[in-house]
């Protein structure tokens, strides 16, 4: 296993998205489109979702048909919304205080 990998998994299950970014968004894209496909369908799109635009469009392209397929369907389930929100620990602060915000300028929830 490469260090890169290693550090990325690591990154991944401590929810440190600040290291994570920076990783992935360092790393030569080819290196990163390889160990990308080595992920589950659950972190490919953790990961996915902290790559700038233009790097995320490159890991993209260079998967096949199915695993576009299947990483699409990943980033659009609840339970990946779910296990980022658990992943972000920052942000966990910031859905709070938007949902406080939401319940007291929006109490109708409109």
């Amino acid at each position: 296993m490469t260090i890169f990998r290693v550090n990325l998994l690591k990154f991944l299950k401590k929810g440190d998205i600040k290291a994570l970014k920076e990783l992935i968004n360092g790393v030569d894209i080819i290196k990163l489109t390889h160990v990308f496909k080595q992920l589950k369908p659950e972190e490919q799109a953790i990961v996915f979702k902290h790559l700038k635009k233009e790097r995320a469009l490159q890991v993209f392209e260079g998967l096949g048909r199915e695993r576009q397929s299947i990483l699409l369907k990943h980033l659009s389930r609840d339970k990946v919304r779910r296990s980022t929100a658990k992943v972000h620990a920052i942000n966990n602060s910031e859905i709070m205080l938007q949902d406080a915000y939401d319940r007291r300028f929006y109490p109708n929830g409109q």
